[in-house]
């Protein structure tokens, strides 16, 4: 699970529970004394037992091995952390719990149609109030407590016959959908479905990832441009290598036509110079007699 600094918790501030246009409705696996700490006092702005008041909510502890409690929104909410204030006195009951997400009015955890994006290290004991990321779109948010099977745990007030839910509040901090950020500022209309990362608004799907900072967004990348660029440039190298070999066969066997040639040229000089010599000396030998003949003639 990404995690993030501790300042950006405290920089979103919207209590989306607490929120009436959510239409929240929270609910739990069943309460403890007739009702009288139902689920709805974990939204109800106490964040612990109130000079006497009862406060919280808590399950019914006895027989029970599983115990959850969730809150359903009628919209989609882009959450970004829970804050989750344990009843003081019984926090270490709480050792191992989850939280998981979902979107089902009908859901129950730890069912698979939800996601789990925390689970609570038992080699430690809890905290009384949590800090949770959960950085998603979601409707709903649940927490689940299990004794099946028990834990081992250093945890001195870990009860393994029973589990329960005994929580004074849970705030779910982040924004509506398609907004992110401290002022729940829109998701860049690059990310799909305008779903973006509750803290920095960076796409969350489809590869992309445009980080904003400061209300401006960079160009998005995605994952497809490194192997269609490795693709290109290998097609690119391969068609430059073919391109190269050709030449060089090409320039190798107008070299080698060349060099014919230039032989050719200088045998066929050497025969035209025997031939020449040739010619040269039956011409001569012809001029000698002729000159030879008259002489004789005139001399008789």
């Amino acid at each position: 699970m990404k995690k993030y600094p501790l300042y950006m918790y405290m920089y979103i501030s919207e209590n989306l529970a607490q929120d009436v246009k959510y239409e929240g409705v929270a609910s739990q696996s069943n309460s403890f004394s007739r009702n009288r700490w139902p689920a709805t006092k974990a939204i109800d702005g106490y964040l612990e037992e109130h000079l006497g008041a009862d406060t919280c909510c808590i399950t019914t502890a006895l027989y029970y091995k599983t115990a959850w409690w969730k809150f359903f929104s009628n919209q989609s909410m882009n959450v970004a952390y829970l804050q989750i204030f344990l009843r003081k006195y019984t926090v270490d009951r709480h050792t191992g719990f989850s939280v998981f997400v979902f979107d089902d009015p009908q859901y129950i955890p730890p069912s698979s149609s939800g996601e789990r994006v925390f689970i609570h290290d038992s080699t430690t004991c809890p905290n009384r109030v949590e800090n949770i990321t959960v950085n998603r779109l979601t409707k709903g948010i649940a927490i689940f407590n299990s004794k099946d099977p028990p834990l081992n745990t250093n945890c001195t007030e870990y009860e393994p016959l029973f589990a329960t839910i005994e929580i004074c509040e849970v705030r779910i901090i982040g924004c509506r959908a398609e907004a992110y950020g401290e002022v729940c500022k829109p998701c860049p209309s690059i990310c799909p479905n305008t779903d973006c990362d509750a803290f920095n608004g960076s796409c969350r799907y489809q590869n992309l990832s445009s980080v904003v900072d400061n209300g401006s967004s960079q160009t998005p990348k995605t994952l497809m441009v490194i192997p269609l660029t490795a693709s290109v440039f290998l097609i690119i190298v391969i068609t430059i290598t073919i391109a190269f070999g050709v030449r060089q066969k090409r320039n190798q066997k107008h070299k080698e036509r060349n060099q014919e040639d230039t032989k050719t040229a200088g045998k066929l000089h050497f025969y035209d110079k025997i031939k020449k010599t040739q010619e040269e000396n039956v011409y001569s030998k012809i001029n000698l007699a002729v000159n030879v003949s008259v002489y004789e003639e005139i001399t008789i």
